[in-house]
């Protein structure tokens, strides 16, 4: 079964990020996952819903 997640945030804690993002990618490894992208979200078309 294929899932994808999105994560659009602003961090207020930059190592506190780090730390998470390192224990994520663990877990992604474990069940066969990977990140098929990261970096700025751009707006193609009308304003997002939040």
């Amino acid at each position: 079964m294929t899932a994808l997640i999105i994560v659009d945030l602003t961090p207020k804690d930059k190592d506190k990020l780090s730390a998470y993002s390192e224990m994520s990618a663990e877990t992604l490894v474990e069940y066969g996952g990977e990140f098929l992208g990261k970096g700025s979200i751009e707006v193609l078309h009308g304003e997002p819903d939040f």
